[in-house]
């Protein structure tokens, strides 16, 4: 998460930066026996790092999520007390919402006792068992075999997309009226494949996703090559499209591009994604 949150910093501009809400939801790894006494990896070292990463944000623009649990960590267990029990002032989550206050987001108590009414279902007698031991409902979390039994399924995901939704609200990152029409962007390279040292270049086209929307999409594309961006971004022609200039920069191998259209005043961002294999001369 650390480093997908640092690389977004090195390719972000100004203004990106400075309107740009970050929700980090934490996984176990810090909480696993094996790491303990690390002070790099242990679960004492997660309010740290995410203070570290709020600090790079404006203020109000970080919002850090509460660690959850499975069935191995009920009322009573030395990994609730030492996670997720909100009456232990050591526990992790005790700790981050101590930090962060108003931008903390408490999604596990929430799935704990909104859960099943949201995602409406009935309660069966496993999930009323793992209320009562303060675990997130079995009907919103993979069924047994399917993974962590700590983790979530469809309905318990889409439990914490509609909190979040309303927290993101709350805070001003997004209000009604500011949505904007959504944009589709296609891209792709010719030729593809290419040999070491012939030119290649990149055809983008942007358009409307609705059929109803009849204006075209203007802005700015952004190449982002292996992770990192790859030149300066450039402006869309009045047809929503774009044709990179010719390059021979990419050495042998596969290579991961993206086209990012920023958006405009009526269309919201949207990306296109795809491979582009160089190989050796022959």
């Amino acid at each position: 998460t650390q480093r997908l949150f640092n690389e977004w910093l090195a390719a972000a501009t100004p203004a990106d930066r400075a309107a740009t809400g970050h929700i980090c939801w934490c996984g176990h790894v810090n909480t696993n026996r094996k790491h303990a006494g690390d002070p790099l990896m242990d679960k004492d070292s997660i309010v740290p790092t995410l203070q570290e990463m709020a600090g790079r944000v404006p203020t109000g623009y970080f919002m850090p999520i509460g660690l959850t649990n499975g069935p191995d960590q009920g009322i009573g267990t030395a990994g609730h007390d030492a996670i997720v029990n909100l009456t232990k002032p050591d526990a992790v989550n005790v700790r981050m919402r101590a930090e962060f206050g108003s931008s903390y987001a408490e999604v596990r108590r929430y799935l704990v006792t909104d859960g099943l009414r949201v995602a409406g279902l009935e309660a069966t007698l496993e999930d009323r068992q793992n209320i009562e031991d303060d675990i997130p409902p079995a009907s919103l979390r993979v069924a047994p075999g399917g993974g962590n039994p700590a983790h979530l399924n469809d309905a318990g995901r889409r439990v914490t997309a509609a909190f979040l939704n309303e927290r993101i609200r709350a805070r001003g990152w997004v209000t009604v009226g500011e949505e904007k029409a959504a944009s589709e962007t296609v891209a792709f390279s010719t030729p593809n494949p290419s040999t070491k040292g012939q030119s290649m270049r990149v055809s983008v086209t942007v358009t409307s996703a609705a059929q109803t929307q009849s204006e075209t999409p203007t802005g700015k594309i952004q190449f982002v090559v292996n992770g990192k961006p790859y030149g300066s971004p450039m402006t869309l022609k009045a047809n929503g499209t774009l044709l990179s200039p010719q390059s021979s920069r990419l050495g042998v191998g596969t290579h991961f591009i993206r086209a990012e259209y920023s958006g405009d005043a009526i269309f919201g961002p949207s990306n296109s994604s795809f491979t582009h294999e160089v190989t050796a001369a022959p």
